[in-house]
């Protein structure tokens, strides 16, 4: 077992407009004694997020525009320097020490090498309406209550293997890569989160979003090997019917002389031809 005060801990709390709630995330997350460093991303925000983080003693990093929830975490985890990190959202209302506490003493203890959290909410309709039936279709040993929560924590060494999506992908990838490099993956109920509800535009976004790392992982872990090959095979049968047509349309339709070189060509049917044989 990991002795606590062994293991440093980083914070990173990625952040869009969050000026509300962001320093009350920082100063809950600044509670525990073993994290050594907070470090908040504001990720092009037009308000006050990044003065309020800072006011409270965060370490803040300006994206100078919007670039994705995932680059966000990309940016943090690159700045920091503990040996476990973990990424909270900004805009919890109810976050408490203790919440913390639940995602990151498991791997503190030796327990697993990346927590995931579930917890009661309002909402869930892209985890319920795409994400689930996707995982279930091309990963279903991926079986997590809610696979795209926001709050994770993984050790360093384990993170450094994953590819962070740029967007609202990023959830969803860091579980379906840790799945493939074998890594032990713990879901931690850390109880009720009170947040904003996204608005539909942005839950149309995160759909797309949530769809594509899936099928991008499907992919490259080769749980679509035969539909690939399939595409494949049709798109060269498709290619070679076309270089048949091609010939027989030269051999049978191409006169001799067409094939002397030409000066100017008048754009008709009959030209084309002979442009098309020449």
């Amino acid at each position: 077992m990991e002795n606590k005060h062994s293991s440093s801990v980083s914070i990173i709390i990625p952040a869009y407009n969050e000026e509300a709630t962001v320093a009350h995330v920082v100063n809950v997350a600044m509670e525990l004694p073993y994290v050594t460093e907070v470090i908040v991303i504001d990720d092009g925000s037009y308000d006050k997020t990044a003065e309020e983080a800072k006011l409270v003693g965060a370490d803040v990093i300006s994206h100078t525009s919007n670039q994705g929830k995932g680059s966000a975490i990309k940016t943090g985890f690159k700045h920091s320097k503990g040996d476990i990190v973990a990424f909270i959202d900004a805009d919890i209302y109810n976050l408490t020490s203790d919440k913390i506490e639940m995602i990151i003493s498991p791997i503190l203890e030796g327990k697993t090498d990346i927590t995931k959290t579930k917890f009661m909410r309002e909402s869930g309709r892209v985890t319920e309406l795409t994400a689930k039936p996707l995982l279930r279709f091309f990963f279903p040993e991926v079986n997590f209550e809610q696979p795209l929560s926001g709050q994770f924590a993984g050790k360093r060494s384990v993170l450094e293997k994953i590819k962070f999506e740029k967007d609202y992908g990023v959830d969803v990838g860091i579980v379906l890569d840790a799945d493939a490099h074998g890594m032990r993956i713990k879901e931690v109920d850390i109880g009720e989160i009170k947040h904003d509800m996204s608005p539909l535009e942005s839950l149309n976004e995160m759909a797309n979003e949530v769809t594509r790392t899936i099928v991008d992982r499907a992919m490259e872990y080769g749980r679509v090997t035969m539909m690939d090959s399939m595409g494949n095979y049709i798109r060269m049968t498709t290619l070679g019917l076309s270089l048949i047509i091609l010939g027989l349309f030269t051999i049978f339709f191409c006169s001799r002389s067409s094939f002397r070189i030409r000066g100017n060509y008048i754009f008709s049917w009959y030209s084309f031809n002979n442009l098309l044989c020449y």
